[in-house]
């Protein structure tokens, strides 16, 4: 499992978002530039966020993303799965040999790990990740 570039801007705009965006919308520009991250790859991100339901986006001049329900509902998983699709066991091709035996073990060590990483993601929520940052906004 991988923490892309990708989930890394996410986690860091739904952070803002959580922090600034109580009572208003909050836009993708602010976002951008207090983590000085490119505007067009982050509004690709957030709006990920948005069609998997974990944002709102609003439109206009007082636009931007909020929240739809509360940081405490919102889990890791959920966002590792809205930006990088849902946990799964990958493995290589290998020819028919190597197919047969060990390899049939390490796919099943793989499934119990891909397992226990949802699990885990999916114990921690999103109010969690951010108090345990010491960053100050």
């Amino acid at each position: 499992m991988k923490l892309t570039r990708s989930t890394g801007y996410a986690l860091a705009g739904l952070e803002y978002i959580t922090l600034k965006g109580r009572y208003q919308p909050v836009p993708a520009k602010n976002i951008a530039q207090f983590y000085e991250i490119p505007l067009d790859y982050l509004l690709k991100v957030l709006q990920q966020l948005a069609r998997t339901g974990i944002l709102l986006s609003i439109r206009g001049p007082q636009g931007g993303y909020k929240l739809t329900r509360e940081a405490r509902e919102i889990t890791l998983r959920e966002v590792v799965e809205a930006v990088e699709g849902d946990l799964k066991v990958e493995i290589g091709q290998f020819s028919k040999k190597v197919e047969k035996g060990f390899l049939l073990r390490l796919r099943q060590v793989y499934q119990e790990a891909t397992v226990k990483a949802a699990e885990t993601l999916e114990k921690i929520s999103l109010e969690e990740l951010i108090k345990g940052n010491s960053d100050e906004h």
